[in-house]
């Protein structure tokens, strides 16, 4: 877990009020964790400790290749946090979605999934 926490606890902030204004909006914010299973009480932790509002999975193995093939097409390499955006049936509708850091470009991509 180690180095890899850093980028996604720096975007903490932004992501409690994100978390705020979707919930208002009727979306759902789903933190999805790539952690080692011998990691899973510390991020536990980590989220009750920094209160980080909303749903949290720690991906199995299944789920792991699975976003590694809707999302960055076979490569097993990533960078977190990455912002994907789904609809209620699923379907990866941004795989690549804005950071929430960037608020207007996030925000005009929630616009375009809703129109």
């Amino acid at each position: 877990m180690g180095d890899l926490v850093s980028p996604c606890l720096e975007a903490m902030p932004t992501s409690d009020s994100l978390y705020k204004a979707l919930l208002e909006q009727g979306v759902q914010l789903i933190y999805v964790s790539f952690d080692k299973k011998e990691d899973d009480a510390l991020w536990r932790k980590i989220v009750l400790e920094k209160q980080i509002h909303g749903l949290h999975i720690r991906a199995s193995k299944l789920l792991q290749d699975d976003i590694t093939m809707q999302v960055w097409k076979g490569i097993d390499v990533y960078s977190i946090p990455h912002y994907i955006i789904v609809d209620s049936i699923g379907t990866v509708i941004a795989a690549d979605a804005p950071s929430s850091k960037n608020k207007d470009a996030f925000n005009a991509a929630l616009k375009d999934v809703r129109n």
